[in-house]
């Protein structure tokens, strides 16, 4: 009987390993049946996997009956005993929960006497006084409330949820018959409540009517079927979330992803069109750390520069952007974006979240919407494009506070500002200052170029949206024409890698290439936010090549108002004509002095630090 009984047990732990909890359920019930009672926990823990409470609760009655406590039993008991609001019960059940399993089911019995009525709910506390003493934040639910309006009752299933990433050894924790022992004390290390992934985005409408239509492209036997199936799913949708009677409607549901803040902050960089996004984040991460050496800095980015981050001690965390996929609706993209960022949150519990993107994923709203007690900032650039598509008003308001940077003086904040109540605004948020940039002469070291040399900077962005190909090179012609000057081609790192076969032209991939910036004479940039705020921050006199593609970013307006004071040379109509006379003006001595001394009208400023310090709080 005995080793039927092991062969069973170690059958059910593999099966529940492999997350097959009905098959590990049964296994463990046979192993109970052949006399190895370690065969029973296994049966209780799947069967609160499968969310069947009342068989893991008959699984417990068991174990009691024959003088055996499983692992975690009071607790897993207790929860079970919630979720079929079986409040009087599981309040006794807590009366024996070791404090040091640091399992409170309090708040989770007080917010499940929310959805009775009045007299229900003082006939329920009356009932847990016969018990024991009733803490105040059950006793107030005999004062008479008003009514309240209370999330699902199905949302309920994250409370009986055990650890997800806990896995059970073939040969199991050993079954004791009390708690009191060293061996059991030391399993009995708190649990976190594990967050269930993907059902947020799941159950939200616009993932059920995603899949339906994309279901229907993949498989045009169904198109016939279509109008049914989004009937039958808006029916069953509106179904559920009709309010329950006695609810008020109009209040939101409670948020269901809650934890104790750890000394950790969370940045979600996205990657547009050049490196903005990151820099930004970077910028501000940087001087987190400066501050604060303990904080634990976590990247979650679309972005493939993950390697760069090793510099600060960050840790990183990379989900490819939807278009690298083959075939992916945007469903399941932020489906498996929200499954990431949720596993993120339970690993690190930051006390903050920054995001820096123009547009907010679904996948991310739908669980911020959720999250409670972090801060949630939005670090969205002034200097939008009239001609930009609105946000829908929902993704803004999950974002505890939207911190502006500046832009030029010209480019003030975008046209929904003034619906914002909690609005940050900061100066433009930038890489380099000037204590931490390399002397002169560091690059011309490293490139090999003299001292006496002309140096042109040229860096016209990813090349991702317009065609750049003959802009660079009429550029390189036109300042290569000039014996004196050699010229540092900036290479984007998420761009493609250039050739190129001249004497006086080096090419600069680094991260970030500004620090060397005190050996640039003058620059020829595409009119991007951080190559222009770099530029004015380090007074070089540059040709503007301002982006007049870009959906969200209006470069023309911005590099006008540097263009206007005489900083700049502003070029939109950009041919080789053109180019050759703005390089031919630049590299005359006298006209880059006249635009440095331009710079001084203009107040540079860097709001890295005092928005490192707002999320330090």
């Amino acid at each position: 009987m005995g080793r039927l009984g092991r062969y069973f047990r170690r059958r059910s732990s593999k099966k529940y390993n492999s997350k097959n909890w009905r098959s590990a359920s049964f296994n463990g019930r046979i192993a109970w049946i052949f006399g190895d009672s370690k065969g029973l926990d296994i049966s209780a823990r799947s069967k609160i996997r499968m969310e069947k409470h009342k068989d893991a609760l008959d699984t417990y009655a068991i174990a009691e009956s024959n003088g055996l406590r499983l692992r975690d039993h009071f607790v897993n008991k207790c929860r079970c005993q919630i979720s079929l609001d079986r409040l009087v019960d599981a309040f006794e059940t807590a009366q024996m929960i070791d404090p040091l399993q640091q399992y409170d089911p309090l708040p989770s019995i007080s917010k499940s006497l929310r959805g009775y009525k009045q007299a229900e709910r003082r006939d329920i506390v009356l009932d847990m006084m016969a018990i024991a003493e009733v803490p105040d934040e059950i006793t107030i639910h005999l004062s008479q409330w008003s009514k309240e309006a209370v999330a699902r009752r199905h949302a309920k299933r994250s409370l009986v949820e055990v650890d997800s990433s806990e896995e059970i050894d073939t040969e199991v924790a050993p079954l004791e018959p009390n708690l009191d022992t060293d061996d059991t004390e030391a399993r009995s290390a708190p649990q976190e409540k594990s967050i269930n992934s993907s059902a947020i985005m799941k159950e939200s409408a616009e993932y059920v009517l995603g899949s339906i239509l994309v279901d229907a492209y993949r498989k045009p036997s169904r198109i016939p079927s279509l109008p049914f199936r989004i009937l039958r799913e808006g029916l069953r949708l509106r179904s559920e979330r009709m309010p329950s009677e006695g609810s008020d409607a109009s209040e939101s549901p409670q948020p269901i992803i809650k934890y104790k803040p750890s000394n950790s902050i969370l940045f979600f960089p996205t990657n547009g069109v050049g490196f903005g996004h990151f820099a930004r984040c970077y910028a501000i991460a940087e001087r987190i750390r400066r501050e604060d050496p303990d904080v634990e800095l976590v990247f979650l980015t679309t972005m493939p520069t993950l390697h760069y981050l090793s510099d600060i001690g960050a840790l990183a965390y990379h989900l490819p952007g939807r278009y690298r996929y083959a075939d992916m609706s945007p469903a399941e993209w932020n489906s498996m974006f929200s499954d990431l960022f949720l596993s993120v949150l339970e690993q690190h519990r930051p006390k903050a979240f920054l995001f820096d993107g123009a547009y907010p994923y679904k996948g991310m709203t739908e669980v911020l919407k959720q999250l409670d007690g972090v801060s949630r900032y939005w670090l969205r650039r002034a200097g939008e494009n009239t001609s930009a598509k609105p946000l829908p008003e929902g993704r803004m308001s999950v974002f505890d506070f939207v911190v502006r940077p500046g832009d030029s003086v010209h480019v003030e904040a975008m046209n929904e500002v003034d619906s914002l109540t909690k609005l940050v605004r900061c100066d433009p948020i930038l890489l380099s200052d000037q204590h931490n940039i390399h002397p002169r002469g560091s690059l011309r070291k490293r490139l090999g170029i003299p001292e006496e040399a002309v140096l042109a900077y040229v860096q016209l962005g990813a090349g991702k949206i317009n065609e750049i190909s003959d802009e660079l090179s009429n550029s390189l012609d036109a300042i290569a024409s000039h014996p004196s000057a050699y010229v540092v081609y900036g290479e984007s790192v998420i761009g493609e890698r250039r050739v190129f076969d001249h004497p006086r032209i080096r090419t600069l991939r680094d991260f970030p290439n500004s620090r060397y910036f005190a050996d640039v004479d003058f620059a020829i940039l595409a009119g991007g936010y951080n190559s222009y705020h770099e530029a004015v921050q380090f007074s070089i006199p540059t040709i503007m090549f301002p982006n007049l593609k870009t959906k969200r970013d209006d470069q023309s307006a911005r590099v006008q108002a540097a263009g206007d004071l005489g900083c700049m040379i502003v070029l939109k109509d950009r041919t080789k004509k053109s180019i050759t006379a703005a390089v031919d003006r630049i590299m005359d001595q006298q006209v880059r002095n006249d635009m440095r001394s331009a710079f001084e009208k203009m107040e540079v400023r860097n709001g890295a630090q005092s928005v490192a310090d707002l999320i330090r709080g």
